[in-house]
């Protein structure tokens, strides 16, 4: 990513005074205008101008927040510092100095801040109040962290809050309380509503009501909200962020680009390196997900999350050593905070490991019994591994706990539907299927299942655990929410190992999908967790379950299109060093279904040139923890680069132009 260049100004030899002139004023107003639409430089260069000229407490505030919104914390200390030495009266910088140390990492002394603005009673900020109550409750004093939440509310209950920015203080502490007592979450999104309309260019209010709602799984709304503030600051960093997060998890391949956007405003921004991070591990680029993690630890060396990141890319990459110290070290930073769990838990689930992802939960659980979230994660992970009894439970502990997280309430929904279906048994199957195609499915699924079990069972030499649970939904919306919570899902099938859902063929248009080539599909997934210790990079098994596909049934699997050969000669394919590109940051919107023909072909390859046996012997591999560069190099004898080239080499030979039989055979079943 590329920083903007910015000017560099010095904040020296400056009073500050508390009643500026009117044409001082008019200045500071104008500035306040640049801030709010995001000509952060502008206002930087009239604040300080105006500071050298004619000094403002009101100039040295605002000029303290746009350095700290755009990640210039070392020059807004200074300034702060002279500032508060300067005039000691002044609550708001001193608060603003309070959070610029927090952002570094500083909290204690922070807190030293905070308490000295807070002791000033009603009349100090209110923001200085909410902080010193998050940091004790960090601390895990919450009883007193509680008492001084309860205390903000009160001061809004009894009529004294008014301003903008003291109601969304006032919400963030609604938000805090919501964690004992739920329906504190819709009074503070109503009050996030009424800072909003006291002041409409509040845009920390508009992205603070975002990422409540994000926080919900309510990703339109928090996507509406973000928008909002961005249609009048389209460079505000935290909205943003919140927007990249949406992207990410409705799976576009721009949230990346957003992550980035957002580090450009302010490269110091601590939660978007620690996203960049969680995104580089969707990749399984452990070593960028590393670098993203410190860049974060740069700003804040005591950053929990980014300290969990490093825990999660170890755990990731096999290494258990290094994982125990990387998750101590986290833990030492935020000694009570569930949040880190429930991180590991959610980084542990998109990778696949899902029974680690149940034990994350119990973790977060453990260290606070009131962690609803903890809750949700161990029991969808619990689904997802079998467990439907105990899954349920925790799903229905956590929405008695926070019944506006749409993930937890739409997957309880499901739950209620599936419990009617008909249980179906085979010799190794548990098939849950809706009663009314229960008969006439199953008479179908049954061979198609227990066939791909023999195949499969041969070709791999494992067998995972039975019975393996499929379950088949009429409706493709109920598949998605089984998937991800929501709908909106492409996809047809998913495997988590132990268990399989997928479309019914009533879900679909009729010739739309292919039930026989999906279920085959989705159980070598598990075959391939199962060989792997459920470590096998998603490029690895997609490609691979494709190739089962083809040698399971003449006309089953992908075969090659046109367009994927003019995307290969326009050299629009992810690099074979890093197909997970092509499925999780698609540059374009076939990529994906290319990478899935892609990584196939490596399949084709390997067992032409070594044997089926040697993709075996590279699944047991990832199982001891090794990384790819170096099973390729110990089963195959050739480095990554090595590799991509003879790879390139059989692709170009296979596919040598239009006289090729192959291709002509390939295009002509077209």
């Amino acid at each position: 990513m590329t920083t903007p260049r910015r000017a560099v100004f010095l904040f020296v030899g400056f009073l500050v005074v508390a009643s500026p002139s009117a044409g001082a004023q008019d200045r500071v107003a104008d500035a306040y205008d640049a801030y709010r639409t995001g000509e952060y430089d502008i206002a930087v260069s009239v604040l300080s101008d105006l500071l050298r000229s004619e000094p403002s407490t009101n100039a040295a505030v605002l000029l303290g927040r746009v350095l700290r919104e755009t990640g210039r914390y070392q020059e807004a200390e200074e300034l702060l510092r002279q500032s508060t030495a300067t005039d000691g009266t002044s609550l708001e910088l001193v608060t603003q100095l309070g959070e610029v140390l927090l952002a570094t990492g500083r909290a204690e002394q922070a807190m030293d801040e905070f308490r000295r603005a807070a002791n000033a009673g009603n009349t100090g900020p209110l923001l200085a109040h909410l902080r010193v109550a998050e940091i004790l409750i960090q601390r895990g004093e919450r009883r007193e962290g509680t008492d001084r939440l309860n205390w903000i509310v009160a001061q809004y209950d009894g009529g004294q809050v008014t301003s903008s920015e003291d109601l969304a203080t006032v919400a963030a502490a609604l938000k805090r309380l919501g964690r004992s007592d739920p329906g504190r979450f819709r009074e503070a999104l109503r009050v996030y509503d009424q800072s909003i309309a006291a002041d409409s260019t509040n845009l920390d209010a508009q992205v603070a009501g975002g990422d409540l709602f994000l926080s919900k799984y309510q990703g339109a709304d928090a996507r509406a909200m973000y928008q909002l503030a961005l249609s009048r600051n389209p460079n505000h960093p935290a909205a943003i962020l919140g927007l990249a997060q949406v992207r990410r998890f409705d799976g576009a391949s721009d949230a990346f680009e957003l992550t980035e956007r957002s580090l450009d405003v302010n490269p110091n921004l601590v939660p978007a390196h620690v996203l960049a991070a969680r995104q580089y591990l969707d990749l399984e680029a452990y070593p960028k997900a590393n670098d993203a993690a410190r860049l974060a630890l740069e700003t804040n060396p005591r950053d929990p999350m980014a300290h969990t990141m490093l825990a999660a890319s170890a755990l990731l990459s096999g290494d258990h050593d290094g994982f125990a110290r990387l998750l101590q070290r986290a833990r030492d930073n935020a000694p009570h905070d569930p949040k880190i769990f429930i991180a590991l838990a959610e980084v542990a689930a998109r990778n696949r490991l899902y029974r680690r992802a149940v034990a994350f939960g119990d973790s977060a659980i453990a260290l606070d019994s009131l962690s609803w979230r903890g809750y949700a994660l161990r029991g969808i992970n619990r689904l997802r591994t079998g467990d439907i009894a105990g899954g349920r439970e925790d799903l229905e502990v956590a929405f008695t706990g926070d019944p506006f997280d749409l993930w937890t309430k739409n997957t309880l929904d499901l739950m209620d539907d599936v419990a009617q279906y008909t249980v179906v048994q085979s010799d190794r199957f548990e098939l849950a299927i809706p009663a009314r195609e229960a008969e006439l499915l199953a008479l179908y699924l049954v061979p198609v299942a227990e066939a791909a079990w023999d195949s499969l069972s041969a070709h791999y030499g494992v067998s995972p655990a039975t019975p393996l649970r499929l379950e088949v939904y009429p409706r493709h919306a109920d598949f998605s929410v089984r998937t991800i919570g929501l709908v909106g899902m492409g996809a047809l099938g998913v495997s988590f190992g132990p268990v399989i859902a997928m479309d019914a063929p009533s879900a679909r248009p009729p010739g739309s999908f292919h039930w026989g080539t999906t279920l085959w599909h989705e159980l070598a997934h598990s075959f391939h967790m199962e060989a792997s210790g459920y470590r096998v990079p998603r490029w690895f098994t997609e490609g691979l379950a494709v190739f089962e596909e083809r040698r399971a049934r003449p006309g089953w699997g992908d075969r090659i299109q046109p367009d994927f050969l003019i995307a290969y000669l326009e050299d629009r394919l992810a690099p074979v060093e890093d197909l997970n590109q092509g499925f999780m940051r698609p540059a374009y919107p076939r990529q994906v279904i290319f990478s899935y023909y892609q990584s196939s072909l490596v399949f084709d390859f390997i067992t032409e040139r070594w044997g089926f046996p040697a993709i075996v012997a590279l699944l047991q591999g990832y199982g001891e923890g090794t990384n790819t560069p170096e099973i390729f190099e110990t089963v195959l004898h050739l480095d990554l680069p090595a590799f991509a080239q003879a790879y390139d080499e059989y692709f170009r030979t296979r596919f040598a132009g239009p006289r090729s039989e192959e291709h002509t055979s390939e295009l002509q079943s077209h």
